[in-house]
């Protein structure tokens, strides 16, 4: 089983690496712009969950956890629903992070995750 802290390091390299696909692969406007709002809202996700790596840690791991599930599942049909699936690169890019996300999530330990009142807050906050 993947722990908190583990998924919290692969969140934030998640999120910059749907920043950099675009240009590596070449993709699109459309999955271009998808991309990019994946990859904002893993890092807002990653920011405000409560878990090692979170700052605010306003959201339980578990609604995070989830929202893994249901964002992984869109990916997967992201090109199909949003019309850039004749894109090979954005095509394999998209279902192969959504594969991944998905396998991941459930590799995650969720079960009794900490919710917001187990981490402290930082100083000032």
């Amino acid at each position: 089983m993947i722990s908190p802290k583990t998924h919290g390091i692969v969140d934030y390299a998640s999120g910059i690496l749907f920043y950099v696909a675009p240009s590596i692969w070449r993709m699109g406007t459309i999955a271009t712009d998808v991309s990019y709002a994946i990859g904002t809202l893993i890092v807002f996700m990653s920011l405000l969950t409560a878990y090692p790596f979170g700052i605010a840690k306003l959201i339980p791991f578990g609604f995070h956890w989830t929202v893994d599930l249901v964002v992984g599942a869109f990916l997967i049909t992201a090109p199909w629903v949003l019309q850039f699936g004749d894109d090979p690169n954005a095509r394999a890019f998209f279902v192969t992070l959504g594969i991944v996300s998905i396998v991941w999530t459930l590799l995650t330990r969720a079960r009794h995750m900490p919710g917001p009142a187990t981490y402290p807050r930082p100083a000032g906050a």
